[in-house]
């Protein structure tokens, strides 16, 4: 492939984007979930889902898919705007949402990191609500909703995300979930938010897969992120913990990067220039994330 673009392009089509953003947001979006889907429809793209960091987003979801007759999944994450609420899990559930986050803004451990960017004009929105979710409690357990919306997820064959939460907190959650039957958890941009031997102890632990998104190392990424060295991290993380545990994504929506399809053309070209081969590109793309989440067979 040696990083044709034309060939990742191709790759697109078909492959399973799990993580897109979509207005209404307190961040600024392309597109509402309509135009989400369309965008993604008219890329080839097999199926998206939609993971807001306020809201849930099943009944959106349902919407969208019914209005493009494309495939638009819900997600739910656990940030100020919901709580650490089992209720709002199990409502997010029935209404057909395949993806349960731990808190990712919002998260105690993520926050401090937001707080310095007084210059940027999504501050507020990056700071909204406390930021003060833990999912452990003083003496390093699990806090009781986090446990009870493990086992919604395992009743649910749902997706367990662990956000943005501490190294402990994510492990202690991980672990727990695998102990009571969860079978499909996800550790986003491991690194360098990890160690290497962080990255190591999840891997550890069966059922776990690693995403990584090129929205992360695109030029047009968040700030300090779009550079060779977050290609890098992406490209350490895959190898360290294989393919076949790894996932890519765009975690595209945001108006002033491009929209998701180009942005994940884009990681693939990134990653093919690096070395992977076609195979090895199309399991991050089309085969891992379908074995996380319902999404159609490629066409």
């Amino acid at each position: 492939m040696a990083g044709d673009t034309t060939q990742a392009e191709a790759l697109v089509r078909g492959a399973v984007d799990i993580y897109n953003h979509a207005n209404p947001d307190l961040l600024p979006r392309h597109f509402n979930d309509i135009g989400m889907a369309r965008v993604a429809q008219s890329a080839g793209v097999s199926a998206v889902v939609h993971r807001h960091h306020y809201v849930a987003t099943d009944d959106r979801a349902a919407m969208a898919s019914e209005e493009t007759g494309f495939c638009v999944l819900g997600a739910i994450e656990l940030g100020d705007a919901v709580g650490m609420n089992p209720w709002a899990v199990e409502l997010a559930l029935e209404g057909g949402a395949c993806w349960v986050s731990l808190p990712t803004l919002s998260a105690a451990a993520f926050r401090p990191g937001l707080a310095g960017r007084t210059s940027s004009p999504y501050h507020k929105a990056l700071n909204f609500g406390p930021g003060d979710l833990r999912c452990l409690d003083d003496a390093g357990e699990l806090v009781p909703a986090v446990e009870a919306v493990l086992g919604q997820v395992r009743d649910a064959g749902a997706v367990l995300s662990v956000g943005y939460v501490s190294f402990d907190e994510a492990v202690a959650a991980t672990r727990r979930a695998a102990e009571l039957g969860v079978e499909k958890m996800v550790v986003t941009n491991p690194r360098p938010r990890f160690s290497a031997a962080q990255v190591g102890a999840f891997a550890e632990i069966p059922g776990v897969y690693f995403e990584v998104t090129c929205y992360m190392a695109h030029p047009e990424g968040p700030i300090g992120s779009g550079s060779a060295s977050a290609m890098d991290n992406i490209v350490e993380v895959i190898r360290m913990v294989g393919v076949e545990r790894s996932v890519m994504s765009s975690d595209g929506g945001m108006v002033d990067a491009p929209l998701p399809p180009v942005i994940l053309a884009w990681g693939l070209a990134e990653l093919a220039r690096r070395g992977f081969t076609l195979d090895e590109l199309r399991t991050l793309v089309h085969e891992n994330p379908r074995r996380l989440v319902p999404a159609p067979a490629a066409v």
